[in-house]
C-alpha cells in the first residue's frame, strides 16, 4: 500500500512540473456524468482533471517547492492540471460551472508560476482570451483607418461633383 502512493505522489509531481499551470477546485453534487463531461471540455485545451487526496496532493506541492494554502480545503478536492494555456483551463473551469449550477468552487490555482488565490483564479478566467483582445486591437486600428478613408471618398466625391457641375456650366 505504501508502495501505491508513493507511486501516485511521484505522479502527481510530475504532473505538476509538466503542467504550466494547475487550479485546486471543490466539487459539489458532481455525478459520474458531470465529470466525464468536465474531462471532455478540458480536453478540448490540453488539461486534464483529477480527483486526489489532500494529503497527497500538498505533499506534492510541497516536495515540487510549490508553496500554497488554499484558503479553504474541505470537501472533496479535484486538481486541473493545464498542460496548454492555464487561463483557457480556467474559461472552461468557469464556463462548465455556469453551465452546473456552481458545483465548482476555485480554491487556489497556479498560473506562470504565481500562486493565486481561488477567488484571483475566477477573475483570470473572466478576462478576455488572447484571440478577443487581438480582435479588440486590430478594431481599434482599423476603425481610425475606415474613417480616414470615408473622408477622403467624400473630399474626391466633392471635387468630382465640383468638376460635374462646371463642365454642365461651360457645356450650356
Amino acid at each position: 500500500m505504501k508502495e501505491e502512493k508513493k507511486l501516485l505522489l511521484r505522479e502527481v509531481e510530475e504532473k505538476i512540473t509538466a503542467s504550466q499551470g494547475f487550479i485546486l477546485l471543490r466539487y459539489l453534487g458532481f455525478t459520474a456524468a458531470h465529470s466525464r463531461s468536465f474531462r471532455n471540455n478540458l480536453s478540448g485545451v490540453s488539461a486534464e482533471f483529477e480527483v486526489l487526496k489532500k494529503k497527497i496532493f500538498f505533499k506534492a506541492l510541497e516536495s515540487s517547492g510549490v508553496e500554497m494554502d488554499p484558503e479553504d480545503s474541505e470537501g472533496h478536492l479535484g486538481v486541473v492540471f493545464a498542460y496548454g494555456d492555464p487561463v483557457s483551463a480556467a474559461k472552461q473551469v468557469l464556463d462548465f460551472n455556469k453551465q452546473h449550477n456552481d458545483s465548482l468552487v476555485f480554491l487556489a490555482g497556479r498560473i506562470d508560476n504565481a500562486s493565486l488565490s481561488g477567488k484571483e483564479v475566477e477573475a483570470v478566467a473572466k478576462l478576455p482570451s488572447m484571440k478577443e483582445l487581438r480582435q479588440q486591437v486590430v478594431g481599434l486600428i482599423a476603425a481610425p483607418m475606415s474613417q480616414v478613408v470615408g473622408i477622403m471618398n467624400s473630399v474626391l466625391s466633392g471635387v468630382i461633383s465640383c468638376v460635374d457641375q462646371k463642365a454642365e456650366k461651360t457645356q450650356e
